[in-house]
């Protein structure tokens, strides 16, 4: 089998895409220049977000898409930063992913947890609910993945 006819039929696109930078993203987003998100960190998931966002698929809309992916992945960092004085059992309900409180009660203590609300339409893209960067950029893929595709 012609491997070309199978990487078309694959809709998969090369890339040779010149990187989104620490310094453009901090232009978008300047609220992630904070010292709470290392420098290597930042580098490490802008890094991802360039290899996985490919201007082949993406066009004009690829520098955003970046930045919305390294925004999602920063905010959830945040979301589970903790002193590292902290107990271990702290430290890990830091991590915990059970959702947003969804709702409580007091007596006979109940809680109840669920993803983001408002992202039902966005079955199947799991933990880019959980902020609105990653519903962003998951509407986003939705509209970009759209069309037409013919193997023959």
């Amino acid at each position: 089998m012609n491997a070309g006819i199978v990487l078309t039929a694959a809709n998969i696109r090369g890339g040779g895409d010149s990187p989104v930078t620490l310094a453009e993203l901090k232009e978008v987003y300047p609220q992630f220049a904070s010292e709470a998100l290392p420098e290597a960190w930042l580098q490490m998931t802008l890094d991802s977000a360039n290899a996985a966002i490919q201007s082949a698929r993406w066009h004009s809309l690829r520098k955003q898409a970046i930045c919305l992916y390294v925004a999602h992945f920063a905010t959830l960092y945040l979301k589970t930063l903790a002193d590292p004085a902290a107990s271990p059992t702290a430290i890990a309900r830091k991590g915990d992913g059970s959702g947003n409180v969804t709702s409580k009660s007091v007596g006979g203590v109940s809680v109840s947890y669920g993803s983001a609300e408002g992202s039902s339409d966005l079955t199947g893209y799991g933990a880019w609910k959980e902020t609105e960067f990653g519903q962003q950029l998951a509407t986003m893929a939705r509209m970009v993945g759209k069309g037409m595709m013919v193997v023959r």
